[in-house]
This record gives C-alpha cells, sequence and structure tokens, in this order.
C-alpha cells in the first residue's frame, strides 16, 4: 500500500472516530453543523472501493444513515448514524486498502483534510497526484480550517497516529 493510501485510510478513520465522538455526545448540533457533519460523512462513504464485499455495504448504510440523520435531525437517528458508524470501523479494522482509486485520485484538492493531526513517518516523503499552485494550496487551507471548526467544534481533536496503526 503505497504512502498516500495509508495516509486516505487513516484519514478516514480519525474523521469517523470525530464524528462518532461529536454524535455520541448529548448535545444537540445545529442545522449547520449537522448539514456540514453529515456531508462530510457522505463525501468519506464514497470513498470507498465497490468491490470491497464487507466495506461497500457498510459505506452504503452510513451514507443512508447519515442522509437520515441530516434530514431529521432527531435523537433516533442520530443513534443509528452512530451505529452505523461503528459498523464501517469494525467493516474496515482488518482491511489494509479500501479507498477507491478515484478518490485518491481526488486526494489532490483535499490537502489540507488529508494530513490533519496525521504523524507521517519518516520515508520518501508524500506525493499527491494533482497538488495545487502555493496560493490555491493556501486558499484551499484556509476553507479546511474553517470547515474543520464547524465539524468538530471544541472537540478536542484525537492525538495523531502513525499511519500504519489501525
Amino acid at each position: 500500500m503505497s504512502t498516500l493510501s495509508r495516509c486516505a485510510v487513516a484519514a478516514v478513520r480519525r474523521d469517523l472516530e470525530r464524528a462518532r465522538t461529536v454524535l455520541s455526545d448529548e448535545e444537540r448540533l445545529a442545522g449547520d453543523r449537522r448539514r456540514a457533519l453529515t456531508d462530510h460523512l457522505i463525501w468519506l462513504s464514497t470513498m470507498v472501493e465497490s468491490t470491497v464485499p464487507v466495506v461497500s455495504p457498510a459505506a452504503h448504510a452510513l451514507a443512508r444513515e447519515a442522509t437520515a440523520y441530516r434530514a431529521s435531525g432527531d435523537r433516533a437517528r442520530r443513534l443509528e448514524l452512530v451505529a452505523s458508524i461503528e459498523a464501517f470501523l469494525r467493516a474496515v479494522r482488518p482491511i489494509e486498502s479500501w479507498i477507491s482509486l478515484g478518490a485518491m485520485r481526488e486526494l489532490g484538492n483535499h490537502v489540507p483534510w488529508l494530513v490533519d493531526g496525521l504523524a507521517i513517518p519518516p520515508g520518501p516523503g508524500l506525493h499527491v497526484p494533482g497538488a495545487e499552485e502555493p496560493e490555491r494550496a493556501r486558499l484551499t487551507a484556509s476553507a479546511y480550517r474553517r470547515t474543520r471548526s464547524l465539524l468538530w467544534g471544541t472537540l478536542p481533536l484525537l492525538a495523531p497516529r502513525q499511519m500504519n496503526s489501525g
């Protein structure tokens, strides 16, 4: 598995853990935060390789529950979404590589998201296909910081992990 693939897998897991933490809190989410969070979860679910037998159904369930919670905002749907996040995390735990090639090609547009909180081990570095020009990268990073604040609020971000730790 490439360094980029390990980063992508770690980033998806990281955000699923963050989402589970946010959704497990008793505080009701404001509508804009709920929409941002569910849209993010739906986006994460699209990154899955459709040919991975156990993971693909878990990704579809995650998208379905995120869509339902986005529309209603009620507690029962929120709990179902948490359960689908947990099921997805269980499904991907034993699988090393499950990010689709299409998603990998798009990662150049999401570098700030990709490396947020990751401890990248020493090595040949991280080559991201299609990485942006410096000015566009700066604007992308700024937009990501605003999105991250909306998604995770004051949640203490999880400690950085090595990409190889599952």
